[in-house]
């Protein structure tokens, strides 16, 4: 059964997946893995390493406000309670080391993927997380070294995307990043223009790195 519901060809996704911003509707609400009680009882599997719990402030507060924490004896359910009531948010890392069902679904995807793709999209050494977060919490200005897909299934969000050039991406930038690992320190201290993209419904998918209409300036 198709994962997206969006006709790839009509809104140019099929061409445009490779090097563009895409926004694609999906049915992935409707799937059991994603309701609460399963992924409360999938948050209760997790071994340390496999995720982050992090503590933000109200947004519009700097990183350093950011505290790690872990579950401890909580059960899922009461860590997503919590979640729904605090500035709180958990990334599950790795999910297809964690949990074959996901695991099965992801490659599902991928090979939809690779034949809605014109000339075909092969790809390989998949990778997912599933960010759990707290309808206060904040992403801070950041960039991903690889190309991402992000799947929005409960709830609703504003995303902004930032042109991949100077000055908001520079090759200074990108080699520190690389080598330090840490993606949120890129500088935002220019005066520039963003793209927004908001995403009002449950069905929506953003994919790869580039732009869409809308502005705001960057803080």
């Amino acid at each position: 059964m198709a994962i997206f519901t969006s006709d790839w060809t009509t809104i140019g996704a099929n061409k445009s997946w490779r090097g563009g911003t895409v926004v694609l509707e999906h049915d992935l609400p409707t799937s059991p893995l994603f309701s609460l009680p399963a992924l409360g009882k999938l948050i209760d599997t997790l071994p340390r390493e496999n995720y982050v719990l992090m503590h933000t402030g109200p947004i519009g507060t700097r990183k350093k406000l950011w505290e790690e924490g872990e579950i401890g004896s909580l059960s899922g359910d009461a860590v997503i309670e919590a979640i729904k009531q605090g500035n709180l948010w958990l990334l599950i890392r790795r999910v297809e080391q964690v949990s074959k069902p996901m695991f099965d679904l992801m490659e599902s995807i991928f090979a939809e993927i690779d034949t809605r793709v014109e000339g075909g999209y092969p790809s390989f050494n998949h990778i997912s997380d599933i960010l759990i977060s707290s309808p206060s919490a904040q992403v801070y200005y950041h960039f991903d070294h690889n190309g991402q897909a992000l799947w929005q299934v409960h709830g609703s969000k504003r995303v902004y995307v930032f042109p991949n050039r100077p000055p908001f991406l520079t090759k200074a930038m990108l080699e520190h990043t690389a080598v330090y690992t840490d993606e949120t320190s890129v500088p935002c201290s220019f005066q520039g223009t963003a793209f927004a993209l908001r995403i009002d419904t449950l069905t929506r998918l953003t994919g790869r790195s580039g732009a869409v209409p809308g502005s705001m300036d960057c803080r």
